[in-house]
């Protein structure tokens, strides 16, 4: 959504018509987000401020692409993950077992798209990553847009992340095949 229909706060010209096209034909569709900051209620709140009318079921994410992964793949084992408080909650709420914190029980390492990164957050995920478990990033977007240009996003925090551990992540988010599917 990030670029594609608005940016920031700016919705681009003709979405909503556009929306409201398909709304009014009854035409399915879903928004479908690499961008792991935010949660689908963050999501919701600002598509519908824009004047689209739009419920939960229209929305998926980098998000829940990695819960359905992971509870897949570790079922209730730890999760170490990076990134926002909302992603956090988002995993929790999504029925993962998450810590932010070191810990030698963790299964794997997930890292998200961090609008709160500091160097303690980097510093724990390189420790996480010396150990000989997972490694899984919801996206491998290079930057993401905004208002007065880019910002690095999810891979290049990975890359960064990669030269400093050669551990390199595999990604969720799109284009991997496996988030459409889902969607």
């Amino acid at each position: 959504m990030d670029g594609t229909i608005y940016l920031g706060d700016r919705l681009f010209d003709g979405v909503n018509e556009f929306f409201a096209n398909l709304n009014a034909n009854s035409i399915k569709y879903a928004f479908i987000t690499n961008n792991s900051s935010k949660g689908v209620d963050d999501y919701l709140k600002k598509i519908k401020n824009f004047g689209i009318s739009v419920e939960r079921q229209n929305f998926y994410t980098s998000v829940d692409a990695s819960i359905k992964i992971l509870k897949e793949k570790f079922n209730d084992g730890l999760i170490y993950a990076q990134g926002t408080t909302s992603f956090i909650q988002n995993l929790v709420d999504g029925g993962l077992n998450v810590t932010t914190e070191y810990n030698d029980l963790a299964v794997c390492v997930l890292v998200g798209f961090d609008t709160e990164l500091n160097f303690e957050k980097l510093t724990t995920t390189c420790k996480m990553l010396k150990k000989d478990i997972p490694y899984y990033a919801t996206n491998p977007d290079w930057v993401c847009p905004t208002e007065f240009g880019y910002v690095p996003d999810c891979g290049s925090m990975c890359f960064g992340l990669e030269k400093a551990t050669s551990k390199k992540p595999v990604f969720i988010g799109k284009p991997n095949g496996f988030m459409i599917e889902r969607a």
